[in-house]
């Protein structure tokens, strides 16, 4: 269950009061474990676990792909993933990762080819963005991510993911993508969430060259975004959005 109705007392600006209920998401606690070895701690929703692990270990680049992945398990109620993998990079301590900032990614960076997606394309995605459904609708508590996958006929699919965590719902996204087996180069990511310079890291290390947000930017991320050619859009709102695209920095 993700989420747990909670009685509370509503109180007005005229002093009046009601008794009604408040429906709160519940923290899933996640220990992550890779050949044998914890690697990572998180707190995240009960849902699309496997997909959250996936992305998670793929931008961290812990693994390379899904196929890397030759086990899944679960432990203790689901709150221990035990995986084996076909790697050589197993962190000796774990990385904790709580509801509001991702530890950086382990993985190199790469330069990712420049791509700037049309107005439709990103206008349909702030459409399909603006129906507030789920858990967010339920709780007001849960951070979205949608990533578009386009194939090679030009038709595209979308798929929705949420999470207490915004670096969750995007690990979702990538991960469900991983598993897919989609071209990264040819995905879009749409965060509820601010962009800080760790959601760009892992942003490019996923190597997708497009991140919408109906949020702000920090100066490193567009920074980082500028060096790396990732096409960063924000305050992508109904009626307007800010595409990142030229920006130098101050000496």
């Amino acid at each position: 269950m993700n989420t747990e109705k909670i009685p509370v007392r509503k109180v007005f600006p005229d002093g009046h009061s009601e008794e009604t209920y408040s429906r709160c998401i519940c923290e899933f606690p996640l220990t992550v474990s890779v050949n044998g070895s914890v690697v990572l701690k998180l707190v995240c929703t009960g849902e699309n676990i496997e997909e959250l692990v996936t992305g998670r270990l793929f931008t961290d680049g812990i693994i390379r792909n899904a196929a890397d992945i030759t086990s899944f398990s679960f432990s203790d109620n689901g709150h221990i993933a035990e995986i084996t993998a076909d790697t050589d990079i197993c962190p000796g301590a774990a990385a904790v990762c709580d509801t509001i900032n991702a530890p950086a990614t382990q993985k190199k960076l790469l330069p990712i080819e420049k791509t700037v997606p049309d107005t439709e394309t990103v206008f349909g995605m702030i459409r399909l963005f603006s129906d507030d459904s789920g858990l967010h609708r339920k709780t007001g508590a849960a951070h979205r991510c949608i990533i578009r996958c386009e194939n090679e006929d030009g038709s595209a699919i979308h798929a929705v993911f949420e999470d207490i965590s915004r670096h969750n719902a995007v690990d979702k996204a990538v991960g469900f993508a991983v598993r897919s087996q989609f071209d990264m180069k040819r995905c879009i990511l749409f965060t509820s969430g601010r962009v800080p310079v760790d959601m760009a890291k892992k942003v490019i290390a996923a190597g997708i060259p497009v991140l919408i947000s109906k949020s702000v930017p920090s100066e490193d991320a567009v920074r980082l975004s500028m060096e790396y050619g990732l096409t960063l859009i924000c305050r992508a709102w109904s009626d307007s959005c800010e595409i990142y695209t030229e920006y130098v920095p101050s000496p």
